[in-house]
């Protein structure tokens, strides 16, 4: 049993283990006017008996800390950043869900099942804006493409009515900042169910492992044609940290690889 035990942690690590990046560039170069950033961050930690938990404070840290490295990487860059970078907090979460949500202050909203996502505007936009920001960042979804490899993907075109809530400019870059935690008891029957496997395996039968046991986390970023709503380009990180630090690092070096503004295709 104790041979059994010493292999768990690596192979449970191998089953879950995921961290990849694509990405698809298509006229970036010619963008004029500015490009508009909004960010938003939706991480959430999960629980078995009661509602999923939000905390704006970990969230908003997220945004702030991406929306200044990404400005700062459009200007290195040559693109200039248009107006101020909006930031929100739980666009991409699903509005129909119930969440458990603690405030700006770490106490818990008593009666989160009255504020819809997302949870945080900031600095405030219009009221004829707020209603499009869930459904901007709920089309920013990526998909396989039809050979199904990852850099092969198919590449949203939005509604041009979602972009009202992010700055003037010719286009706007927005960013998704999501991951969840899974819960104790989550992690612990992922445990239990893989320990299970390995010893099916050591007696001759599947040792194939399933589900879901580490933090997960994703960075989105997406460049949209104002004009048309058309995606020119769009990357993505995956890995296993929800810290600003990691959201911000992964921003970073992904804005890095976008071409300079004006160059020769």
């Amino acid at each position: 049993m104790k041979r059994v035990l010493f292999f768990l942690p690596a192979l449970v690590w191998l089953a879950t283990s995921c961290a990849s990046t694509s990405g698809k560039v298509a006229g970036v170069q010619d963008i004029t006017g500015g490009i508009g950033i909004v960010v938003d961050a939706s991480t959430v930690h999960n629980n078995t008996v009661s509602r999923n938990e939000f905390s704006i404070i970990e969230n908003r840290a997220i945004a702030a800390r991406v929306a200044k490295v990404a400005a700062d990487a459009l200007e290195r860059k040559g693109y200039a950043p248009a107006g101020v970078v909006v930031t929100t907090a739980g666009g991409r979460l699903n509005a129909k869900a119930q969440y458990s949500v603690t405030d700006a202050e770490g106490k818990e909203l008593k009666a989160p099942e009255e504020v819809q996502p997302p949870f945080v505007i900031e600095p405030p936009v219009a009221d004829a804006a707020r209603p499009h920001i869930a459904p901007l960042f709920s089309s920013l979804r990526a998909k396989l493409g039809s050979m199904g490899e990852p850099g092969d993907k198919e590449l949203p075109s939005i509604d041009q009515s979602y972009l009202d809530a992010a700055p003037d400019g010719g286009a706007v870059l927005a960013i998704v900042c999501e991951g969840h935690v899974p819960s104790g008891g989550a992690r612990a029957a992922a445990v239990s169910t893989a320990l299970l496997s390995i010893v099916a395996a050591t007696s001759g039968g599947s040792g194939k492992i399933e589900g879901e046991v580490r933090t997960q986390s994703n960075a989105e970023i997406y460049i949209i044609d104002r004009r048309s709503g058309v995606t020119l380009w769009h990357d993505s990180v995956e890995e296993h940290d929800l810290s600003p630090a990691f959201f911000a690092d992964a921003v970073g070096k992904t804005l890095e690889k976008l071409p300079q503004a004006g160059s020769a295709k």
